[in-house]
């Protein structure tokens, strides 16, 4: 999933009925979504420099 910006969620919220529990649980999913990907990378530079090292 992409990250959600959520001043585009607010902004939506003009047009589209979203109550305060829905744009919570959005916020949860880009929390969780970023920290997903931060740890996919973590690993990416680990491996990184496991070969680096055997080189």
């Amino acid at each position: 999933m992409n990250a959600v910006n959520v001043e585009n969620v607010v902004g939506l919220m003009e047009f589209l009925p979203i109550d305060q529990d829905s744009l919570k649980s959005l916020e949860a999913e880009r929390s969780l979504a970023a920290a997903s990907i931060a740890e996919e990378c973590l690993e990416m530079v680990a491996i990184e420099i496991a070969i680096w090292r055997l080189t």
